[in-house]
């Protein structure tokens, strides 16, 4: 980032183009001789300066989706010229679009979760299920005191990823958790998996209803729905297509 320019003046410099799907590396290359878009050259899990035509991108090999996808961090002046050459090659690989309701859809299958929904202040990242971020044995870290301090008083709410028998509405944030005919926790946010043809609800419950399998109960437009905690990633748990 150049000396003097914030990130909030970066972001607000560039739009964000995603390209996602089976085919996404193939259209990219297309468009991109001079780049190599290769596994092997830009691995999941990367962000690489790369060319769309002649307009040089930010891209990052990542996915909100659970397929192979990529961000496009693009400058605004050159914006039009990146989504022309990607629309024009787009007809050769089956290329259509897609909103933000078909992304969450697709995050909720993944156990993806959304900063300021699931991921909130009140929760710490072990309450949060984020463990495999934390590295208690590192020497020190900004908040680990009080992490640790919030860890020997013991856990209020764990999150939780839920099945719910209902097919005529998704959960929202703020919905109750029932447990034993009482409320044991809140929804946190929900929608319907199309992939797996399941409805999704992510929440917070108390400790001792979080095992894979519990039966529990989500309020949904003001009735009750049964509900099963189970694994928070239910599509390609093994990250083979994003990794593709």
């Amino acid at each position: 980032m150049p000396s003097g320019v914030t990130l909030t003046e970066m972001m607000a410099s560039h739009t964000v183009l995603v390209i996602a799907g089976p085919r996404s590396r193939e259209l990219l290359q297309s468009v991109s001789p001079r780049c190599d878009w290769s596994r092997e050259a830009f691995p999941w899990l990367r962000a690489k300066s790369m060319y769309i035509g002649h307009a040089e991108v930010v891209a990052m090999n990542l996915s909100f989706s659970g397929e192979l996808a990529y961000e496009l961090h693009v400058p605004n002046e050159q914006l039009f010229l990146a989504w022309a050459l990607l629309h024009a090659a787009g007809a050769e690989f089956g290329l259509t679009y897609f909103g933000l309701y078909a992304t969450e859809s697709m995050g909720l299958e993944k156990g993806y979760r959304h900063w300021k929904a699931d991921l909130i202040y009140e929760h710490n990242p072990i309450e949060s299920g984020l463990d495999r971020f934390v590295k208690l044995d590192k020497p020190d870290f900004i908040g680990k005191q009080k992490l640790l301090e919030q860890l020997a008083r013991g856990h209020i709410r764990l999150f939780v990823a839920m099945n719910v028998d209902c097919d005529i509405a998704p959960a929202h944030g703020g919905d109750p958790i029932y447990a034993d005919g009482k409320q044991a926790g809140s929804v946190t946010s929900g929608g319907y998996g199309h992939r797996i043809k399941r409805n999704i609800a992510f929440g917070f419950v108390s400790p001792e209803h979080t095992s894979i399998g519990t039966p529990l109960e989500v309020g949904i437009l003001g009735k009750r729905y049964g509900a099963t905690v189970v694994e928070p990633c239910q599509y390609d748990p093994e990250n083979r297509l994003v990794a593709a």
